[in-house]
């Protein structure tokens, strides 16, 4: 039996908040949509019941974003709860600081639904989800910091051409289901291969990953 999706959006804007959660529920089969106002009501509602994904806005009164997502992030009890940032905000160190510290996806307001629901799909098949303006913005600020100059100070050249091949289909997004569908694979043997990619370049996950071939100049949104 399939399991449902629990999902719960923190938002302070009442009519954003409410008209999300309408779409959502029309559109995403088996799944329970809670909402919140800030971040201390929704960790009074993850005290009672644990959800699956949270959508959480950055700006907001009592307890923010920022707040709310250093507490999930760095207690083990909430270790299973994935985020996606939605948010306004295209600040670079924000986006660069949330993705490092372990938050799933990160949406701008302005996104249609279309990829919202990819973004919700893809984070609850334990993937990450970087769109294009967040790659974008990253790639910039990698570029001119020097904070990770040695953390990412890797070489392609130990990557097989297949590794290669499958690391580009993850720059641009793509599943492990959907690379494998790509490159005529099973999902297995992709699991297999992105491990080893994982292993050889010293990242840690799909973000790192982008990261490492953003800084390394292997992938070029150009």
């Amino acid at each position: 039996m399939e399991k449902e999706l629990k999902l719960i959006i923190v938002d302070d804007h009442t009519l954003f908040r409410q008209s999300l959660s309408r779409l959502l529920a029309v559109t995403l089969e088996m799944v329970s949509i809670k909402e919140a106002s800030n971040g201390k009501e929704l960790m009074d509602m993850i005290d009672e019941q644990s959800p699956d994904i949270i959508l959480l806005d950055l700006e907001m009164p009592e307890m923010d974003g920022l707040e709310t997502s250093h507490i999930l992030l760095n207690h083990a009890k909430y270790k299973d709860i994935k985020i996606i940032i939605l948010t306004m905000h295209e600040n670079e160190e924000f986006m660069l600081e949330l993705i490092e510290k372990g938050v799933y996806g990160y949406l701008f307001k302005d996104a249609d639904i279309e990829e919202v629901l990819k973004a919700i799909r893809i984070v609850d098949n334990g993937q990450y989800y970087i769109s294009q303006r967040t790659f974008n913005a990253l790639r910039k600020r990698l570029i001119k910091s020097t904070k990770f100059q040695n953390y990412l100070d890797q070489d392609t050249e130990k990557l097989t051409p297949r590794e290669e091949e499958i690391l580009t289909l993850i720059c641009k997004e793509y599943t492990n289901r959907e690379v494998a569908k790509e490159l005529g694979l099973s999902v297995r043997t992709i699991d297999g291969h992105r491990n080893r990619i994982l292993k050889k370049t010293g990242m840690k996950n799909t973000a790192g990953l982008v990261k490492f071939a953003l800084r390394s100049g292997f992938y070029s949104m150009d």
